[in-house]
């Protein structure tokens, strides 16, 4: 099925010397695939997609903080191909953090890297490819948070404890590996904050609607409801931490 699609990357597994291609090659070779992928339906663009860009991913890892000549056509064959792949020419200046984990990196991730601006690419990529609706939410997720450009200063674990609480923890390693990735220098807070995320177990808040309704004769309703979701905020804030003081005060207001 990607038979005609591999084509243009084969030269690159053998032991040979390349040969020299013109850039009219690589542009007819292009043409050639984009006919191609216009016969496919959508899933199967995905596929193809999945494909180049684990192929790009392989040879990125290769050259390092060199540019090959291979690493040169298949960058240039993917851009024309695949246009929402914006920020496809980054990866041919790999900082010290990406150049070491990108293989690391699962697929998912690596389609954020390459389509995510501050327009609306990463929309446009959803809706003209057949992604899961899982998949879909974290693009958007890192895709926000991407547009947001938060400060350094910002990414404490306090603030993460949020994003970690109510988005989970594949949202956090996300945001912080995107940020180290286009970084142009790695900071080791952010490895700091990497290993505790990806190792810290989601708690568990103990205080529940029995526990208000019995000790504070709160009734079912809105109001619980409210104060049971102010004792969650609270606690989340606090370090995922709230005192008897804390929830008897928001209990009792």
């Amino acid at each position: 099925m990607f038979a005609t699609c591999r084509a243009p990357v084969r030269v690159f597994n053998t032991h040979e010397k390349p040969k020299k291609r013109s850039h009219s090659y690589v542009i007819n070779r292009s043409d050639e695939l984009i006919k191609m992928s216009k016969l496919r339906d959508e899933i199967s663009k995905y596929k193809i997609a999945q494909a180049k860009v684990k192929t790009l991913t392989s040879w990125a890892i290769k050259s390092t903080q060199t540019t090959t000549k291979e690493l040169e056509q298949i960058l240039e064959i993917l851009e024309i191909v695949f246009p929402q792949f914006k920020n496809i020419n980054h990866f041919k200046k790999l900082n010290s953090f990406s150049s070491k984990v990108i293989s690391n990196f699962d697929f998912i991730f690596v389609i954020a890297l390459l389509i995510i601006d501050e327009t609306d690419n990463t929309d446009y990529f959803i809706y003209k490819f057949k992604i899961s609706k899982k998949d879909q939410k974290r693009l958007k997720l890192i895709h926000y948070f991407f547009k947001e450009n938060v400060n350094i200063k910002s990414f404490t674990e306090k603030n993460f404890n949020k994003i970690f609480y109510y988005n989970g923890r594949q949202t956090v390693i996300d945001i912080i590996n995107l940020k180290l990735y286009f970084s142009s220098k790695v900071e080791n807070k952010l490895l700091k904050l990497l290993k505790i995320y990806e190792n810290k177990t989601l708690p568990e808040l103990k205080i529940g609607a029995n526990i208000l309704m019995s000790k504070y004769k709160i009734p079912e309703g809105k109001i619980l409801g409210n104060k049971l979701k102010l004792i969650e905020e609270t606690w989340v804030q606090n370090g995922f931490q709230i005192s008897d003081k804390q929830v008897e005060k928001i209990a009792k207001s």
